[in-house]
């Protein structure tokens, strides 16, 4: 954080300075680790904040095969998705046994015979606790029990004539007790700012008169409470133990914790105006405990709104806060809108992670009708798109088309391009799992036109590049249609524009439609690169929409690849991601018709025209049109695979019904396959 005006650093966004910081980790960690031996320990896993926990995760990565030990230590209840490395081993830590107490006893006491006794006494209290049992010689010194120092200690006053303290807890607060008024107030403030804070904004909870902050700050870093964590750009403490700040929060009255809140939010208003965004969420906690849901709500719906895509469950967590807040406050505009927009983010979510039908229901009709009551067109329409994309997503497909349809008409009507662009990519996509390539690439191309000029239009909206998006689908749709020489720029051009603005998503649809063009064309490696590519990137979104999409990629990539059983455990997880989450299944009938051709490749038959013939009763029951050129034609080499008669003339039907969805739906890059199918007919009769 060190400014060099020589050498300034680079404009980042946080989301691509995180990417980068992680990755030179990443990097330093893995090549110092190749050879020289190194053991780092991160103590307290269970007090890390999602940022921690992240570099915790590319840190574990990292160390993989390298000559580094990474040492953790972290309360029972305390999981994370590390754990679950082979290289990753638990070792449950019991209490001291009765020997290493003995052994701490003495280092901390000393051996003077008027300790007798005191020891035993001590490690029944504390049942075998290192920190207890530190706090324990602690508060004896402090109460005048024992007299010296470290490890040479005498007995003054009998023990019994204060009680030895039951628990930790105790132990803190009887510390915390027999500090001055101004010095517990002092840390009562410091324990509502947070287990680390700045000396501006302590010094605006506090309330101090001036010169009375440094000395009392002073008194508690020298009694152990505290201890100064930096310097520079300005001074930031932080509790010792964050126990001692749990126990020095609880100690307060309701009433002034509330007004000590208040007194951490504006200092924290006034002292960052040019980092309000990264500590939304902070001043919404603030507000909260201040008692003033209204901010609270206010401050969630920004940390929403910052948090976007990069982190896709936080955002959720915020904007589910923002509904529980507004839901008790009298109704206002603000309130109003705060409560709309929830509704909003949360559908535009419940697509990417899976929503209940219930749920999302709940959140249209309850959205709608706010945005009706209020003549708010712009929220009427993203409640539409949002709910649409939910609806076609999880499987309705002829409901997605008169949904999208609707969005089409709203975007039209209100004439904005930003909101033309953000919601139009609804329609485009009900039109193109409809297998109404045409009609799709009209819209599509509108899209284009519209972002060509400024490919930030409508971003943050539903997506971080529209235009990105758009370039993606129309890349699919002439790769369905049967160019795939004038997909490939298309696609190109997808990953440029998503990677300039942090399209993280469209990036990894990018990669993914990528195989269907690499499969059409015949081009093994390329299908493999552009697959493994979009699961990375997937499994680092966290998003279940991409993830389902991408293990699809990958397990069809793999059949290419003739990797049968990879092919198979990529594409059954896809499906069952899929299942589980209620998301994606609008090309659900895709996934399970390359299950198929993964089990024939693997040679098991009977599961692979199962998987077959359901795949062409799910693209029929969904109004998957397009999608039944590819359902039935695989549909006809599983027959053709399998023992039985009449397989054949049922073969040649299924093929004649993958031809005609093909030519209807202008499906031309099926036509190949399925003449290759037809090849191994044999002539009936």
């Amino acid at each position: 954080a060190v400014p060099d005006p020589h050498r300034p650093a680079p404009h980042m966004d946080p989301d691509a300075r995180q990417r980068a910081l992680l990755e030179m980790v990443k990097r330093l960690v893995h090549t110092s680790g190749q050879s020289t031996p190194g053991i780092n320990l991160l103590e307290d896993a269970h007090w890390f904040d999602p940022g921690t926990e992240l570099f915790v995760t590319q840190f574990v990565e990292a160390i993989q095969g390298s000559r580094t030990l990474a040492i953790l230590n972290f309360r029972p209840e305390y999981s994370a998705v590390w754990m679950r490395k082979s290289y990753y081993r638990q070792i449950s830590l019991a209490p001291l046994g009765p020997e290493a107490i003995k052994a701490l006893l003495a280092e901390l006491l000393g051996e003077d015979p008027s300790l007798n006794g005191l020891p035993d006494l001590i490690q029944e209290r504390t049942a075998g606790n290192p920190f207890f049992i530190e706090e324990v010689v602690r508060a004896l010194a402090e109460s005048g029990n024992i007299e010296g120092k470290r490890g040479a200690y005498r007995l003054v006053r009998p023990v019994d004539q204060t009680g030895v303290p039951a628990t930790v807890n105790t132990i803190l607060a009887a510390r915390i007790d027999r500090l001055s008024e101004r010095e517990k107030s002092l840390l009562q403030s410091a324990a509502v700012i947070g287990r680390e804070f700045s000396e501006p904004v302590l010094a605006q909870a506090a309330a101090l008169p001036d010169g009375e902050l440094e000395p009392v700050l002073r008194a508690l870093i020298a009694a152990e409470f505290l201890y100064e964590q930096e310097l520079y750009p300005e001074a930031v403490y932080a509790f010792k133990h964050p126990l001692t700040q749990e126990v020095a929060y609880g100690s307060q009255l309701g009433e002034r914790r509330a007004t000590v809140h208040r007194r951490v939010a504006e200092a924290l208003e006034e002292l960052y105006p040019d980092k309000l965004d990264e500590r939304a969420a902070m001043l919404a906690q603030h507000w909260e405990a201040a008692g003033d849901p209204l901010a609270a709500a206010r401050w969630s719906a920004r940390a929403a709104s910052w948090v976007g895509l990069n982190d896709i469950a936080e955002a959720v967590h915020h904007w589910r806060k923002v509904s529980e807040l507004v839901e008790a406050l009298p109704d206002s505009a603000e309130s109003s809108a705060l409560a709309l927009g929830a509704r909003v983010a949360r559908l535009h979510y419940g697509w990417r992670l899976g929503i209940s039908e219930q749920e999302a229901t709940a959140h249209y009709e309850a959205g709608r009708e706010l945005a009706e009551r209020s003549g708010d067109a712009v929220n009427l329409l993203l409640i539409t798109a949002a709910y649409a994309n939910v609806r076609g997503l999880s499987g309705h497909v002829e409901e997605y088309g008169e949904l999208a349809e609707e969005v089409n008409r709203l975007g039209i009507e209100i004439g904005d391009p930003g909101l033309r662009i953000a919601t139009m990519g609804a329609t485009a996509y009900a039109r193109f799992v409809r297998g109404r390539f045409a009609e799709s690439l009209a819209i599509v191309d509108e899209g284009i036109a519209l972002g060509a000029e400024d490919p930030r239009l409508g971003g943050g909206l539903i997506l971080a590049c529209p235009y990105a998006w758009h370039l993606m689908i129309r890349g699919a749709l002439l790769t369905n249609m049967g160019y795939p020489e004038e997909a490939a720029p298309m696609f190109e051009r997808a990953l440029e524009a998503a990677a300039q603005h942090g399209d993280h998503e469209t990036e990894t649809w990018t990669h993914g439609n990528y195989v269907t063009l690499a499969h059409s064309t015949g081009q093994q490696e390329l299908a493999l690169g552009h697959a493994t590519q979009a699961y990375e990137l997937a499994e680092r979104s966290g998003d279940a929409f991409s993830r389902i999409f991408a293990l699809y990629s990958l397990g069809y990539a793999r059949i290419m690849a003739g990797e049968a059983s990879e092919a198979v455990i990529a594409l059954e997880r896809s499906i069952e991601l899929g299942r589980e989450a209620r998301t994606a299944l609008e090309q659900e009938a895709l996934r399970v018709s390359a299950l198929s051709e993964a089990l024939l490749t693997a040679g098991d038959r009977d599961r692979a025209l199962e998987a077959a013939e359901e795949s062409v009763q799910l693209a029929r029951e969904r109004g998957n049109e397009g999608m039944l050129a590819i359902c039935y034609r695989v549909l006809a080499e599983a027959l053709l695979a399998s023992d039985g008669s009449g397989k054949v003339a049922a073969a040649q039907e299924a093929l004649e019904h993958a031809t005609a969805a093909a030519e209807a739906t202008g499906f031309r890059s099926q036509l190949p396959f399925i003449e290759r199918a037809r090849e191994k007919l044999v002539p009936v009769g």
